[in-house]
């Protein structure tokens, strides 16, 4: 998995954290499509809670709570990187991301 998600251009991934965590670790800024307790994906919608946290607080990751905006999302998913901080050091930014990540966690379980 690790090796085609360093080979993509953009990754998909679901809410799950340990997914689109893989992304950031390899340098990616994913696509995050929260499971959805309305679809019956879930059991309920803490994955597009969690996701709005993350997206609100970290900006890297691109959230998609409307299925039908991915095409566009997609098609200007380069334009959208140049919205991001260029030249962002990952290594540097990781423990960074895991602190702020441990308090979202906190947070959603008080």
């Amino acid at each position: 998995m690790i090796e085609l998600i360093k080979n993509a251009h953009i990754v998909i991934t679901h809410g799950g954290p340990a997914s689109f965590i893989m992304a950031i670790n390899e340098h990616k800024v994913p696509i995050v499509v929260p499971r959805m307790f309305s679809f019956g994906e879930h059991i309920n919608n803490h994955q597009v809670d969690f996701v709005k946290k993350v997206a609100g607080n970290k900006k890297n990751i691109i959230p998609v709570y409307n299925i039908d905006n991915i095409e566009d999302i997609i098609e200007n998913y380069d334009k959208k990187m140049d919205s991001f901080e260029s030249n962002i050091n990952f290594k540097n930014n990781q423990k960074k991301f895991i602190e702020g990540f441990e308090k979202v966690i906190a947070d959603l379980i008080k």
